[in-house]
C-alpha cells in the first residue's frame, strides 16, 4: 500500500537555492573592512597579494576584495591630495637634515648627492647638464695664477 501513495518513479525536487542573492554586507562592514586594508597596505606587499590576503582574512569574495581596493586607493587618493601642499617643504627639511648627518659622518659623495637633489628642487640646471652647456666655454678660460686666501684677504 504504500507504494501506491508514494510513488518511486518520479525524483523528489530539491529547493533551488539562490546563491547569487545572499545577503549583502552593510555599509558599515564594507566601511570597517576596508579601514582593515587601508592600514595593511603598509606592509610592502603588492597589491594583489594584499587584495587576496585580504579576501581571505575577510572571508569574502576576490571581486568583493577589488572592490574594497577601490575604495582604498580613493582614500590614497585624497590623501595626496590634502598632502600635497606640504609635501615639498617637509622633503626639503628632510633633506637638510640629512645632508647635514652626510658632512658630519664624512660622507662627501652623499652630501654631494643631497645638494644635487636640493639644487634640482630649486629648479637650478643640474650638474650634468651645467657641465655640457658650459664645456666650451670654460675651455676658453686661463688661470695665470692660482687664486690664494688668507684671513687678511677675505676680512
Amino acid at each position: 500500500m504504500a507504494s501506491s501513495t508514494f510513488p518511486t518513479d518520479q525524483p523528489i525536487e530539491q529547493p533551488k537555492r539562490n546563491i547569487r542573492f545572499r545577503a549583502r554586507s552593510s555599509a558599515q562592514q564594507v566601511q570597517e573592512r576596508s579601514q582593515r586594508l587601508y592600514t595593511r597596505q603598509l606592509e610592502g606587499k603588492t597589491t594583489r597579494a594584499l587584495v587576496l590576503e585580504h579576501a581571505k582574512i575577510e572571508s569574502i569574495s576576490e571581486v568583493t576584495a577589488w572592490q574594497d581596493w577601490k575604495k582604498v586607493k580613493e582614500w590614497n587618493k585624497e590623501d595626496w591630495e590634502k598632502d600635497r601642499e606640504t609635501m615639498l617643504p617637509r622633503l626639503q627639511a628632510m633633506r637638510i637634515r640629512l645632508f647635514n648627518k652626510a658632512v658630519k659622518k664624512g660622507q662627501l659623495q652623499t652630501a654631494a648627492q643631497i645638494l644635487d637633489s636640493l639644487g634640482r628642487n630649486c629648479q637650478y640646471p643640474s650638474s650634468r647638464t651645467f657641465n655640457k652647456s658650459r664645456t666650451k666655454k670654460l675651455t676658453d678660460i686661463y688661470l695665470s695664477s692660482p687664486c690664494v686666501y688668507s684671513k687678511k684677504n677675505i676680512l
